[in-house]
């Protein structure tokens, strides 16, 4: 199954981000080098790579702070045990991975491995600080899909992503004649580009993470990218939830600690500068700081979950009829296109899994100021991914 549709790019007037070419003291800590050239012209090639994210990622929109819980489907009840009971359960894009096979995880590990041979063709040291960050980023996302992938279905992040043998810490990467794992590139980018912002480009695979893109992080594009993500992430529950004036802020960002020497202080300042005013009057007032909030389910549309509901294994064509009705039902709010047909909805009950028919609710009622119309299609990957390094004439 892949989603077509057109991502929105949201601007943000008035911002000054260009930091990427700042260089941290702490870059000493990272074993890849840090070199770089200003004013490169070499570019990097990710075709492959948006095709993967334009046809595997489901776009949920812009959350509006309202707890998973109140926003579930009327005749699902509220005893179901199946599904993300989290109050962030309905938040964040999520990854088709029920849909993977060995054909799709082959494909990722083949991007993975020539992404890693990039510096075998052109040493990193010869791109731009830009490019090079949009790189680190795109080649973790890649590895973070793909080990996610092979572990699938898994209802927890935490526990492939924490604990002594987690695939975050397994250095199965080569980049530059030099092992990596995942939480590798993490070390170099938070030790080299000195700018939180860097913290929304990470894709964690799970619901409390920073969203994964439908499309593949690019130096021209990449400050847009981050300030939208980080603009979706501070503004959702994922980001900050509030218990009377505490703030208990998202762990993501202990991945960043450097960044916010005075935790407390310097973070609340970060985070104000992406909320919207409502929020940020609640970030002001607030007396305290907590990194304790964060949601390992998996981000994906069943949340790893075997239990299907009655007749979903053999019948995987009624998930297709309930994100896309061709006969024009597809909402326009959505990027995808929850049907509103009326006599459908009666029918989820036999087809649909009740956790999942909750998350699409959830999302319908949350986006109904979304007014943009996609399409669904059926195609297979990409087979080739063409040349990837290219230099501008």
């Amino acid at each position: 199954m892949a989603l077509f549709f057109k991502p929105v790019l949201a601007l943000f007037a008035g911002i000054s981000l260009c930091f990427f070419g700042a260089q941290s003291a702490y870059a000493a800590t990272s074993k890849q080098p840090a070199s770089h050239t200003p004013g490169s012209s070499y570019t990097i090639n990710y075709d492959d790579w948006n095709y993967v994210l334009a046809n595997t990622v489901l776009k949920t929109g812009k959350s509006d702070r309202r707890p998973a819980s109140k926003a579930r489907l009327k005749n699902t009840s509220t005893r179901i045990k199946h599904g993300n009971k989290k109050a962030t359960g309905l938040e964040g894009n999520r990854v088709l991975f029920h849909e993977f096979d060995d054909g799709h995880r082959a494909l990722l590990l083949a991007i993975r491995k020539d992404l890693e041979a990039v510096p075998d063709t052109l040493p990193l040291r010869e791109f731009n600080r830009t490019e090079q960050l949009a790189y680190w980023l795109n080649l973790h996302n890649v590895a973070v899909m793909l080990e996610v992938s092979k572990q699938y279905p898994v209802r927890s992040i935490k526990r492939i992503a924490a604990g002594k043998n987690n695939i975050w810490s397994q250095q199965n990467m080569v980049v530059g004649d030099r092992p990596m794992s995942i939480a590798d590139i993490e070390d170099h980018v938070t030790a080299n580009w000195n700018n939180p912002l860097v913290l929304y480009g990470f894709y964690m695979g799970a619901v409390g993470g920073p969203n994964i893109r439908s499309t593949a992080y690019t130096a021209d594009t990449l400050t847009e990218q981050l300030t939208e993500n980080a603009t979706e992430f501070v503004n959702s529950l994922r980001g900050v939830r509030f218990w009377g004036d505490k703030a208990h802020v998202s762990s993501h960002y202990n991945l960043g600690a450097r960044y916010f020497p005075d935790f407390e202080k310097d973070l609340q300042n970060h985070m104000i500068r992406f909320a919207d005013a409502k929020l940020a009057r609640r970030l002001t007032e607030a007396k305290t700081f907590k990194a304790k909030s964060y949601d390992w389910g998996i981000a994906d549309l069943k949340n790893g979950d075997s239990y299907s509901g009655s007749s979903y294994n053999t019948n995987p064509g009624a998930l297709a009829y309930f994100i896309y009705d061709p006969n024009t039902y597809a909402a326009p709010y959505l990027s995808t296109g929850i049907t509103t047909n009326p006599d459908f909805m009666g029918y989820i009950g036999d087809g649909i899994p009740h956790h999942v028919a909750a998350l699409f609710t959830g999302l319908k009622k949350r986006s109904e100021r979304r007014r943009h119309k996609v399409t669904v299609t059926i195609e297979e990957f990409l087979e080739g991914a063409g040349s990837r390094v290219s230099v501008e004439p």
